[in-house]
C-alpha cells in the first residue's frame, strides 16, 4: 500500500515508509528498460497538503515556489520490458485536451541490477517534492514500473507530469538568501580545499595586485631607478610571507578547531592581548573589504577609463552583492567565486611564467603595449623612503591568517582541507608576488596617480605589455576584477566567525553568536558590510586613500599570534624547542615590519588606526562590564518560596464591550478573582457622558449579572480620565494606588490587542496597545506584570468555523 508519508525529492532522500516504497524513493534500487512514451490514467483527485514549506510544490534553486493545483495530475512512464509487472492498465484512456496537457519536468535516474524502488535526481534546477498521496497514489502506481533488468550502470530518463495550472509563490527573503536551514544540516554546509582558496584567499591573492602597486607607487619619485628597488623590497616582504607560512602551519596543528589570533592569545597571553588582537583584526577586515573592492573598481577602470565618475557607487555595488552571496551561506560563496579566482590564478601565473622564461633565457621581450613612460628622477634614494615602500607593499601579505581564523569552516578532514588551502594561498601568493617585480623590472612599468584620468593599474599595464589589448587582455583584466571585488569575501568568512567568538566570551552582543536563516553569522555580515560601506563612502572609493590605514592590524594581529605560540610551545616541554623557535622568530619578524609600517604611515593616516583599536577595546571592556552585572543581578535565588504568593490584581484595559474583552475578562477571571475593567476616557463633553452610561449599562447586562449568576466576583469597572491622551499615565496613578492599597499582592494588566498578518492592516490601526505595552514595561514597579491577550484578525473566524 502506498504510504502517506511517500515523498518524491530531487535530493533523493529515503522515505520514511518502511514498506511499498515509490519510485522516485530510493536512488540506488532501480532498473528501467528504454522504450516508448505511454499516457497512465489521471490519478484519483486529491488536495496538497501543507508542510514546512508550504504547500507542496516545484521549488527552483534560490527559493521560488511553483504550487501545483492538485487535481490534474498525470504520469508518464517508460514502456516495460517483455516481461510485464504484475498490475498494468487495461487499456489507456484518452489523452487530456491540449489546454490540459501537463507541464513536463524531467530527472535522472540511477538504475542498478536490483529489483524494487527507483529514484530520480532531477538534473535541472528544480526540485519536485510531494509530501502525500491519496487514492491510489503516485508511490503505489510508480512501484509497477520499477521492475526490470537494466544495466546498472545506465543511466535513464524520468519524466513527471504535472498541470499546467501554476500559481507563483515567491518570499523574497528565501529568493535572496534560500531557504532557512535546519541546525542538523550545519555540516552539509562546511567546505573543502577547493572552495576555501576562494572563500578564504581571495583576500591574500588580491592584495598581489595593490601591495606591489603600493610600494612602487612610494618609488615614484626615484623613476626608473625606482625599479632596482621593487624586487629587494618584494624579497624581503615574500621572505617574510614564508616564515608565516611555517608558523601558521604550526598554529593550524597546535589549534585544529581555531588558530585565530584571539583564541591564541585568550590561552597563551590573557585578555588583554586577546581583546588587542580581537580589535586589530575587526578593523583589518573592515578595512580589508574597502581595500579590495575599491582596487577591483580600480582595476575596471583601468580597463574601462569612462567609468571613473562611478568608483564610488560601483564600490557599494560590489560590497551588496559580496554580502548577498555571504548571507547565502560560506558554501554557495567558495563556489560562486570559484571560477574567477582559478582563472585570475591560471592567466597571471602564466603570464608571469611567460615573462620569467624570457628573463632566464637572458632576453628582454618587448612589450606588445609599451606603458606609460616613466615619472623623472626627483629624488635619490633613502632608507626612509625604502622603509616607506616595503610598509607599503606588506598590504600583500594581509590575508595570510584567513584560513586558521576559518579552522571551523572545513570538513573533515579538517587538518589535511586547512593545510592543502593554506599551501596554495601562500605559494601562489608568493609566486605572484616575486614574478610581477620581476616582470615590472624587465618591462619597467610604474605606479600612476589613480585620482587622474587615464589611470592604469600596474597589473594592466603588465597584461598589455605582454599579451596586447586583445581578447586575452580582458579575460585577464575580467577576472583580476573579480578577485579583486571579490577578495573581501575572506572578511565575510572571518570576521563573522571573530565576532561569534568573541561575542559567546560576552565581549560582544549575543546577537553576534546567533546564527541566521543560511547557519551564518548574519549579525556579523551586515555589520561588516556597512562599516565597509561607510569607510568608502568617506575616502571616496579611492584605494591610495586608504592604504595607509591597511596592513596595520593585520601586522599586530601576526605578533600577537606568533608570540602567544611562541609562550605555548614553551609550556609544553623543551621537545618543542624547533617549533618555538618558528613561532619566535615569526614573532619577531613581523613585530619589525610592525614597526616600519607604524613609522612610516603614521603621519598619512596609521594614527586613524592606533586610535581606533584602544577605543574598541574600551567598548568590548564595557559590554563584558554590563554581562556581568546582569548575570549578577539575575544570580540563582536559591530554592523556591511559596508562602508570600498572592493571586494578583488583574487590570483589563478595555475600549468597549466586544469579543476581544470578553477574552481578556475570560483570562483574567482564571488567574484572579479581583480583576479591575478600566475604560481611559479620551474625550469630553457631553459624547462622554453617553458612552459612559451606555458602557456601565452595558456591563450590568452583559457582564456583571453572567458572572454574579455563576457565584463568581463581578469585575469592577472604573472610568478613568485621560486629559492629555496620555494613557499610560493613569494606569500607572492606578497601579501605584493599588501597591499602596495592598503592597503583598503583585498586579497585573491585560492589554486586549489584535494581531495584523497584513501590512495594510497595520496602517488602518493605530498601535496604541504596543506603545501602552511598552511604557508600562519601561516605567512600571518590580510587582507590576504586562501581558496581552491577542485577537488574529479573520483567522478567529476561520478557526471556528
Amino acid at each position: 500500500m502506498a504510504c502517506a508519508g511517500s515523498r518524491i525529492a530531487a535530493t533523493a532522500r529515503r522515505s520514511a515508509c518502511p514498506t511499498d516504497r515509490g519510485p522516485l524513493d530510493d536512488p540506488d534500487r532501480a532498473s528501467w528498460e528504454a522504450g516508448s512514451w505511454r499516457h497512465r490514467p489521471a490519478l484519483p483527485a486529491w488536495r496538497w497538503p501543507r508542510c514546512d514549506r508550504g504547500p507542496s510544490c516545484l521549488r527552483l534553486l534560490g527559493g521560488i515556489h511553483f504550487r501545483l493545483a492538485g487535481r490534474h495530475l498525470a504520469q508518464f512512464h517508460l514502456r516495460q520490458p517483455a516481461s510485464p509487472p504484475a498490475r498494468q492498465p487495461a487499456s489507456p484512456p484518452a489523452r487530456q485536451p491540449a489546454s490540459k496537457q501537463p507541464l513536463l519536468v524531467i530527472g535522472l535516474v540511477r538504475p542498478n541490477a536490483h529489483e524494487g524502488n527507483c529514484s530520480a535526481q532531477l538534473a535541472w534546477v528544480f526540485q519536485y517534492r510531494v509530501d502525500r498521496f491519496g487514492g491510489s497514489g503516485l508511490s503505489r502506481a510508480g512501484n509497477s514500473l520499477c521492475r526490470g533488468t537494466g544495466n546498472p550502470t545506465e543511466r535513464r530518463l524520468l519524466v513527471i507530469a504535472v498541470s499546467p495550472w501554476i500559481g507563483i509563490e515567491m518570499n523574497l527573503a528565501t529568493f535572496l538568501f534560500g531557504r532557512r536551514l535546519a541546525n542538523r544540516e550545519h555540516e552539509d554546509k562546511k567546505i573543502g580545499w577547493i572552495e576555501a582558496v576562494p572563500a578564504m584567499g581571495l583576500d591574500g591573492l588580491g592584495s598581489s595586485s595593490y601591495g606591489p602597486e603600493a610600494a612602487l607607487t612610494i618609488l615614484i619619485p626615484l623613476g626608473a631607478l625606482g625599479l632596482t628597488y621593487i624586487g629587494p623590497v618584494m624579497g624581503c616582504i615574500v621572505a617574510l610571507l614564508t616564515i608565516l607560512y611555517f608558523s601558521y602551519r604550526q598554529t593550524l596543528a597546535a589549534y585544529p578547531t581555531n588558530g585565530g589570533a584571539y583564541v591564541v592569545a585568550k590561552e597563551n597571553l590573557g585578555e588583554y592581548p586577546s581583546l588587542l588582537a580581537a580589535a586589530a583584526l575587526m578593523i583589518d577586515y573592515v578595512l580589508n573589504v574597502a581595500v579590495g573592492v575599491s582596487a577591483g573598481v580600480g582595476a575596471l577602470v583601468s580597463a574601462m577609463p569612462s567609468l571613473h565618475p562611478y568608483i564610488l557607487p560601483l564600490c557599494l555595488v560590489v560590497v551588496l552583492i559580496v554580502t548577498l552571496a555571504n548571507l547565502r551561506g560560506t558554501g554557495e560563496a567558495g563556489w560562486l567565486f570559484a571560477l574567477p579566482t582559478y582563472v585570475f590564478i591560471i592567466c597571471f601565473l602564466g603570464v608571469i611564467g611567460y615573462g620569467l622564461v624570457a628573463i632566464v633565457l637572458g632576453e628582454k621581450p618587448a612589450p606588445v603595449v609599451s606603458p606609460p613612460p616613466l615619472s623623472p628622477i626627483a629624488q635619490g634614494a633613502t632608507i626612509w623612503l625604502l622603509m616607506h615602500a616595503f610598509a607599503s607593499g606588506c598590504t600583500a601579505m594581509t590575508g595570510v591568517e584567513a584560513v586558521s581564523n576559518g579552522m571551523g569552516s572545513f570538513r573533515q578532514p579538517v587538518m589535511r582541507n586547512a593545510h592543502i588551502a593554506l599551501s596554495v594561498i601562500v605559494v601562489t601568493l608568493g609566486l605572484l608576488l616575486g614574478g610581477i617585480a620581476a616582470i615590472v623590472t624587465v618591462f619597467e612599468i610604474g605606479a600612476m596617480d589613480q585620482t587622474k584620468e587615464g589611470y592604469q593599474s600596474v597589473l594592466s599595464q603588465l597584461i598589455a605589455a605582454v599579451a596586447g589589448h586583445g581578447p586575452f587582455y580582458y579575460i585577464a583584466m575580467a577576472s583580476l576584477l573579480s578577485v579583486l571585488c571579490l577578495s573581501a569575501n575572506t572578511s565575510f568568512v572571518g570576521f563573522p566567525r571573530l565576532c561569534q567568538m568573541v561575542a559567546a566570551d560576552g565581549y560582544l552582543p549575543k546577537a553576534f553568536a546567533q546564527p541566521g536563516r543560511r547557519l551564518v553569522f548574519t549579525v556579523g555580515i551586515l555589520f561588516l558590510s556597512g562599516f565597509a560601506a561607510l569607510l568608502l563612502t568617506v575616502f571616496g572609493g579611492i584605494t591610495d586613500h586608504l592604504i595607509p590605514l591597511f596592513a596595520i592590524g593585520a601586522f599586530l594581529t601576526f605578533t600577537i599570534s606568533q608570540s602567544g605560540m611562541t609562550v605555548h610551545w614553551y609550556r609544553q616541554s623543551r621537545l618543542y624547542a624547533a617549533k618555538l623557535t618558528m613561532n619566535a622568530v615569526g614573532a619577531v619578524s613581523t613585530g619589525v615590519a610592525l614597526i616600519i609600517i607604524l613609522t612610516a604611515k603614521f603621519a598619512e593616516g596609521a594614527w586613524i588606526t592606533l586610535i581606533t583599536v584602544p577605543i574598541t577595546i574600551v567598548i568590548l571592556k564595557s559590554i563584558k562590564n554590563y554581562y556581568r552585572s546582569l548575570q549578577r543581578e539575575l544570580r540563582k535565588p536559591g530554592p523556591i518560596t511559596v508562602e508570600d504568593v498572592e493571586p494578583p490584581t488583574v487590570i483589563v484595559v478595555t475600549e468597549t464591550w466586544n469579543r476581544l474583552s470578553e477574552r481578556a475578562i475570560k483570562f483574567a477571571l482564571t488567574i484572579s478573582h479581583d480583576v479591575v475593567a478600566v475604560h481611559l476616557i479620551r474625550l469630553g463633553g457631553p459624547e462622554r457622558d453617553e458612552r459612559e452610561n451606555a458602557l456601565r449599562e452595558e456591563w450590568r447586562v452583559e457582564v456583571e449579572e453572567p458572572i454574579a449568576a455563576h457565584g463568581l466576583k463581578p469585575p469592577r469597572l472604573m472610568f478613568i480620565p485621560a486629559p492629555y491622551r496620555q494613557l499610560h499615565e493613569p494606569l500607572l496613578r492606578l497601579i501605584e494606588k493599588l501597591d499602596a492599597d495592598s503592597p503583598e499582592r503583585p498586579v497585573a494588566v491585560l492589554i486586549p490587542e489584535t494581531v495584523k498578518d497584513k501590512w495594510w492592516q497595520k496602517l488602518l490601526h493605530m498601535n496604541r496597545a504596543g506603545r501602552l505595552r511598552a511604557k508600562l514595561v519601561k516605567l512600571g514597579g518590580p510587582r507590576l506584570t504586562v501581558a496581552t491577550v491577542p485577537w488574529r484578525l479573520y483567522r478567529e473566524e476561520q478557526e471556528a468555523g
